[in-house]
């Protein structure tokens, strides 16, 4: 049996459905966790259902310490378009702290490539 000296590695899928059908498809591919997201995920309800500014700081903050100590990474996509990322290093792009999402790495590109797809 093969052993890593990594602490975690993950490889597996996982599928969860929010009340309204939209779906999330988590998958874990050795030392990095991707994220794909509904389109619906990004409409005005969810949104507005988001905590407030400090509250997700505290709570990307807090994921960031998990990833870094498990050595781990986090991608989140839509329908594959890349749109953030996380890591135990990153300090977040201006525009994730524009938004509060601070320490994200957001691709702006991917968001606007997502939000269009979202619309078609």
């Amino acid at each position: 049996m093969k052993t890593s000296s990594r602490p975690l590695e993950i490889n597996s899928d996982l599928l969860l459905t929010s009340p309204e059908g939209a779906n999330i498809h988590v998958r874990g591919k050795g030392n990095r966790l991707d994220v794909d997201l509904d389109p619906r995920l990004l409409g005005s309800k969810m949104r507005r259902e988001l905590p407030p500014r400090s509250t997700r700081g505290k709570r990307l903050a807090l994921l960031q310490r998990l990833l870094r100590r498990a050595d781990l990474s986090l991608a989140v996509s839509v329908r594959g378009i890349l749109i953030a990322e996380l890591d135990g290093k990153g300090e977040g792009t201006w525009s994730a702290k524009v938004l509060g999402l601070a320490p994200m790495r957001l691709h702006l590109r991917g968001l606007l490539r997502a939000l269009w797809v979202r619309r078609s």
